[in-house]
């Protein structure tokens, strides 16, 4: 049996450009859906796994309702059944999910009954675990002993398990830019191997992180985000996975999404700027990295100008410059002689009082202080 998999798709009230950072809109998103339900309509593929997050909140509006049915009536259309569990972002503490509420009325979309559920797929064979996101790992690990207590009153199952989850595994790769940023908590690794409470799944299929990638040693994968939500998801891939339970390596293909792209170009003083990467119709953020007085004088609205006729942008936005001067006003004791490099700079970049600097040019830029640092500190 074939089917399709994908995650954080991260519905929400498509304002066009309503904030810096959130700016996507329906015409980038139902394109991206459109593809992956062409795509099983074509291969007679009739299920798809949603591994959480499908809207941004709890509580919806008419505009987001509105974009739920239309997602239902096209998976109808194509003879698709889709299985949905809840994501972090459309669950409370209490229970109540936007998801399940709407979800009740659609024959086509199937959602857990309770915190979990264990569902037969449509060979009559597979059976799907579907776990809704959990607040506590505690609460997590109670769902799965649970349905595996069902699993063992069940008749000898033939064919594979597969567990749908929405949950943060340990040590994980939340997103790919610069260094990328590892998950510190989550699911233990221990839980997937010999002991552990995970160890029966033939596969599992994660939602939550927007970087898609494989995990437990290839007999797992975190699908990544539908699309580039903000400028967090830098260079992270988006596409939707074809799963076939007949093979042994059942992820067989994962087919990108031709959808814009957010790119962050940063201009350094004395260094000329690399526009190699940036795609048609990306949203741009420009950031200045240089001493006050290089900034003052740089005309952005000559950049912004050049940009717009090569690349055709969505948008463009200028962030908060990177000042560097404002590296040299650490202080003595604000470094320790025992602090290890990493500790160093991250104390450097605070300095600087900048939540934009990202990680990457936290090494790039911040470890050329590093001696100055700790000369103070000495």
């Amino acid at each position: 049996m074939k089917f399709i998999a994908m995650a954080d798709i991260h519905a929400k009230e498509f304002l066009p450009h309503s904030k810096a950072d959130d700016s996507r809109t329906q015409y980038e998103l139902k394109p991206a859906i459109r593809k992956a339900l062409g795509y099983a309509r074509t291969h007679n593929i009739a299920m798809l796994i949603v591994a959480g997050d499908f809207f941004d909140n709890v509580s919806l509006n008419p505009t987001e309702m509105e974009f739920f049915n239309w997602f239902c009536k096209q998976a109808k259309r194509c003879s698709v059944t889709v299985y949905c569990v809840s994501g972090n972002h459309e669950i409370d503490e209490k229970g109540n999910s936007a998801i399940k509420v709407l979800g009740k009325n659609k024959s086509c979309f199937i959602t857990p009954k309770g915190k979990s559920s264990l569902l037969w797929a449509e060979d009559g064979e597979t059976v799907i675990h579907l776990v809704d996101y959990c607040h506590t790992l505690e609460d997590f690990g109670n769902c799965i002993n649970a349905l595996q207590e069902k699993v063992n009153s069940l008749r000898r199952i033939k064919g594979k398990q597969i567990l749908v989850a929405h949950q943060p595994i340990e040590g994980g790769l939340m997103r790919k830019k610069g260094k990328g940023t590892k998950s510190l908590g989550g699911i233990p690794m221990s839980w997937f191997k010999k002991g552990g409470i995970l160890r029966f799944y033939d596969y599992q299929i994660f939602g939550d992180f927007h970087h898609g990638q494989n995990i437990v040693g290839g007999k797992g994968i975190y699908t990544g985000s539908v699309l580039q939500v903000d400028f967090r998801d830098e260079d992270n891939d988006n596409c939707f996975h074809v799963f076939d339970t007949n093979k042994d390596k059942m992820l067989i293909k994962s087919i990108n999404y031709d959808s814009p792209k957010f790119h962050t170009i940063q201009i350094k003083e004395g260094e000329k700027p690399d526009y190699s990467y940036i795609t048609k119709r990306s949203y741009i953020r420009i950031m200045l990295i240089g001493s006050k007085k290089w900034v003052k004088g740089f005309n952005v609205e000559v950049l912004k100008s050049y940009l717009v006729d090569e690349y055709s942008p969505t948008r463009i936005m200028v962030s908060e410059p990177v000042v560097l001067d404002k590296y040299k006003e650490v202080k003595k004791g604000t470094v320790r002689k025992t602090m290890t490099d990493e500790e160093i700079v991250s104390e450097v970049v605070k300095k600087a009082n900048n939540d934009e600097i990202p990680d990457k040019l936290l090494y790039e830029t911040g470890i050329k202080y590093l001696r100055l640092a700790r000369k103070k500190a000495s």
